[in-house]
């Protein structure tokens, strides 16, 4: 499992130390070289590993049943849209609980994530940013979600998992117990969401297995 977030201010006097303000794309990559990435983790094989400068597992409580229809269904027992669904209620249950707002789906957030779990399924790869891939950025700018002369934010978590692992409700919870997943997940300034969603994993395709990619944005003047 992973998560990142990267943001850029359209205003120059309200720029955050280290991101550049031109409009166009070439402004976007500094701004991503400079970006400060958030750490990064794996959910495999019904365990979460926390993947940055050191390795350690983290406990995960007991799984209790979910309100969110269609969350305590496993890979290939439930449709990957009945899939995605549970998994943005899973994610909207958590946000009020902390009092935010819910996120509403993009369809270009979706369509991005899902060619990034794609990608990742295919070449056997489990990063935001696969060989031969484009960055996160670069993803979403295939999209109509960005560019923009605006301020914008996006942020990114990914996960999958086989079996009781790989169910919407077990990737959320997950999420959860990793701080900069966390992080992601209950971040105020994000509005919108796509969740990205194939069967089979990074290391077996042909697994009864998910792999999941959860796109977030904010788009402002």
């Amino acid at each position: 499992m992973e998560g990142r977030i990267l943001r850029r201010q359209a205003d120059p006097k309200a720029q955050p130390r280290g991101a550049g303000y031109v409009v166009g794309k070439s402004a976007i990559r500094r701004m991503l070289r400079r970006a400060a990435a958030i750490s990064a983790a794996a959910l495999l094989l019904g365990m979460l590993m926390l993947v940055a400068t050191s390795i350690a597992k983290v406990g995960v409580a007991p799984a209790k049943a979910s309100s969110c229809r269609w969350a305590d269904k496993g890979p290939r027992h439930v449709s990957r849209k009945h899939a995605r669904h549970a998994v943005l209620c899973a994610i909207n249950k958590q946000r009020r609980k902390h009092g935010l707002r819910h996120l509403k789906t993009r369809h270009a957030l979706r369509k991005a994530g899902k060619r990034h779990s794609k990608y990742m399924e295919r070449h056997r790869c489990f990063s935001h940013q696969c060989p031969g891939e484009a960055d996160l950025v670069g993803r979403i700018e295939r999209t109509s979600y960005l560019p923009c002369n605006c301020t914008w934010r996006v942020g990114e978590t990914l996960a999958w998992g086989d079996q009781g692992s790989g169910t919407p409700h077990a990737i959320v919870r997950a999420w959860m117990n990793s701080p900069p997943h966390r992080a992601v997940i209950l971040d105020g300034r994000l509005r919108n969401i796509g969740v990205g969603l194939v069967w089979g994993s990074p290391s077996n395709p042909g697994a009864r297995a998910a792999t999941y990619t959860a796109d977030f944005g904010f788009k402002g003047r």
